[in-house]
């Protein structure tokens, strides 16, 4: 399997896709080097992310294979599986609740799609 394969890429067209039929349905066009930015920027997020957990996924498969692909019986592994996985969704949350926190704008959001569209 070739690094290219591991950032999925007929998925990822399909997100770069969706992102284009966004900025093509907005109610305010966006600057074309704006929508070009944006379309390589998203490429770019759901290729990385997709690798990422590839590489994510096979670290984890190389720690079963090195202990024993299958623990003694599998409700187990089972479970070793679910508290993994619930830690890591706990993280993460973690992670957003605590980078919300303490960003400039946590009470509000100062959003003007003008500044942001090239529009002054």
């Amino acid at each position: 399997m070739s690094y290219l394969e591991l950032t999925k890429p007929r998925i990822t067209s399909l997100v770069v896709f969706t992102t284009a039929s966004g900025l093509w349905l907005a109610p305010v066009r966006p600057q074309r080097h704006t929508a070009l930015l944006a379309l390589i920027g998203t490429a770019l997020v759901v290729a990385a992310a997709y690798f990422a957990a590839a590489l994510v996924s096979g670290a984890l498969f190389l720690g079963h294979g090195v202990h024993g692909l299958r623990p003694k019986t599998g409700r187990q592994w089972a479970r070793n599986e679910l508290v993994a996985s619930l830690g890591y969704v706990t993280v993460l949350l973690a992670v957003l609740v605590l980078d919300h926190a303490y960003s400039s704008n946590s009470r509000t959001i100062h959003w003007r799609p003008d500044e942001i569209l090239g529009k002054q």
